[in-house]
């Protein structure tokens, strides 16, 4: 039994999907019309079809942090540790930097994979990012 807002959720994703669908039919090559398919494709619960449109959308446009970005967190949540790990890393660099949570995502990607002087490193980096915060402090602190 879903929710009525589950049902709108649904009904909304499949109507961005159709859109894109017929966005990328008229233009193949706009990167931000696979994204945002692969979103909606998240959304209803096509993750195959997501991770496609992700590869597809990064493989036009490798440039885009923020594709980078999608695809390290959709391996994460699937527990796809390496593969999170090397987009976060991607995301983190494309930012020049200054992503705090992608450097964040690639630290606990490092930590599932126990590579913790990996993660050791990447964590005091996120540190000089986020001087004060607690949580990377406890998490350096565990590792050590």
């Amino acid at each position: 039994l879903i929710t009525m807002a589950e049902w709108k959720l649904a009904d909304s994703a499949q109507i961005a999907i159709q859109y894109f669908t017929n966005a990328i039919k008229v233009d193949s090559n706009q990167a931000s019309y696979y994204f945002k398919r692969a979103k909606a494709n998240k959304l209803f619960g096509e993750f195959e079809k997501a991770q496609f449109d992700l590869h597809k959308a990064f493989g036009l446009d490798s440039n885009e942090a923020d594709y980078a970005n999608e695809l390290a967190y959709f391996y994460f949540q699937f527990e796809m540790w390496d593969k999170a790990k090397t987009y976060y890393n991607k995301s983190y660099v494309l930012s020049d930097g200054r992503d705090a949570d992608a450097l964040y995502g690639k630290a606990m990607s490092e930590i599932k994979l126990k590579e913790n002087e990996e993660a050791i490193a990447s964590l005091e980096s996120l540190l000089l990012l986020n001087p004060n915060d607690a949580e990377i402090i406890t998490k350096l602190d565990s590792l050590r």
